[in-house]
């Protein structure tokens, strides 16, 4: 998977590259930063079950992009010593930070792993953008604009990394982004009276068995209560969906 995830990087990288150069914005703060690229560990890419987790974007992730101080396999290197140290569990800054915590990744993944056994299932994060900006917040149009031209990938990945399973934190307002970039339609899913809260994840035919939901990220300002409830409706639909399509 690592090998196929690299070259895939490595056919983009030189239009973005130079596509990300001729950004005009002289404020360091709004240009993008590094993306996202992903490294699994032996794990997922044994696991019988294999989850992915997709966040909104990735606040200042290893600084400019232009400054190209970093190589592909550096930042597949960082990727995946940062999500090691989620899976462990030890490190405080990340144990702080809501996505990460039993507000969401956590809760999902003991879940999970105690209803299919921790010793057949494996984790993954992606975002939904790859690229951020230089600082911390929503992505600009520009940088929006760089990822659709130049690292349009999503797809790709998913080809690669097989997931079983994808959970979306990415909020109802990026709904036009999770359209875009996985090429899926949103359905309503049965919580509450909307899609807005809670929304099921149809992808292309080729993706038919995977089982997704998109919610809102956990650092959105919604009451705990409602949180938790969410949580465990989305646990309870995929480990019911995952049961009935594996019978």
């Amino acid at each position: 998977m690592n090998e196929q995830l690299t070259n895939l990087y490595k056919a983009h990288w030189t239009t973005l590259l130079s596509n990300a150069a001729v950004l005009n914005n002289k404020n360091s703060k709004l240009q993008p930063s590094y993306p996202l690229l992903i490294k699994v560990n032996e794990k997922y890419e044994n696991a019988k079950i294999k989850v992915m987790v997709v966040g909104q974007e990735t606040d200042k992730w290893h600084g400019l992009l232009v400054k190209n101080n970093l190589s592909i396999d550096d930042l597949m290197n960082c990727y995946l010593r940062y999500f090691q140290n989620v899976l462990i569990g030890k490190h405080k800054e990340i144990n702080r930070r809501a996505f990460w915590n039993r507000k969401n990744f956590k809760y999902f993944k003991g879940r999970l792993e105690r209803e299919f056994g921790k010793e057949n299932i494996g984790f993954v994060w992606s975002n939904l953008s790859k690229i951020g900006k230089n600082s911390r917040g929503k992505v600009t149009e520009e940088i929006n604009h760089l990822e659709t031209e130049s690292f349009s990938v999503h797809l790709q990945e998913i080809e690669i990394l097989k997931p079983d399973i994808i959970i979306f934190n990415t909020g109802n307002n990026r709904d036009h982004l999770l359209k875009e970039r996985f090429e899926v339609n949103l359905l309503y899913a049965g919580y509450s009276t909307s899609k807005k809260e809670i929304a099921q994840v149809l992808f292309p035919e080729q993706y038919h068995h995977i089982i997704s939901y998109r919610t809102f990220h956990p650092n959105a300002r919604i009451h705990g209560k409602t949180r938790k409830d969410r949580n465990r409706y989305i646990a309870d639909q995929i480990i019911k969906n995952f049961n009935n399509l594996n019978k």
